[in-house]
């Protein structure tokens, strides 16, 4: 399977454009990267109450996002959250949404501009991926009231977001 590799700080992130189910090769990809980039063959995965996967008796913490044909998957030795989204053009953001899940600071700062739009959007999503909580936990985060590390980049049409801990 191929895929490139990317490192923000002590960050490794694997970014994979698949043919298929994203969701079942994304298991695939994982088992790769475990095998070629950690030597890590034998391994076991264990979920949180919220089912945020870990490895279990292994200090190396990932986390993997799809959207479409691309998966991404991010790795450190702390917790890591990541989100990848599609910046679809054509989407018009609604003032409905707008009120239901951000902020006043972050709707102000998104000022109906489709790119911030996703990327507060992956930013929250990382953040909340990263704590291992509910996505329905996205409404009560203000992502200029957190202390964490955001790193934003874009890859092709999309925007990716990784967040872990200062």
């Amino acid at each position: 399977m191929k895929y490139e590799k990317n490192i923000i700080k002590d960050i490794n992130i694997y970014i994979s454009y698949v043919d298929g189910n994203s969701n079942n090769i994304s298991r695939l990809l994982l088992k790769e990267i475990l095998n070629k980039e950690y030597n890590i063959y034998n391994y076991e995965i264990i979920k949180n109450k919220n089912g945020k996967p870990y490895l279990k008796d292994n200090n190396l913490y990932f986390n993997i996002s799809h959207k479409k044909n691309v998966i991404v998957i991010a790795f450190s030795d702390n917790e890591i959250g990541i989100d990848i989204e599609y910046i679809d053009r054509e989407k018009n953001i609604k003032k409905t949404l707008l009120n239901s899940f951000f902020s006043k600071n972050e709707i102000n700062y998104i000022d109906n501009n489709i790119e911030k739009f996703f990327e507060v959007f992956t930013k929250k999503e990382s953040y909340i991926k990263m704590l291992g909580k509910r996505v329905a936990e996205i409404k009560y985060v203000d992502i200029f009231d957190l202390d964490c590390n955001f790193n934003t980049f874009r890859y092709k049409d999309f925007v990716v977001t990784v967040c872990s801990v200062k």
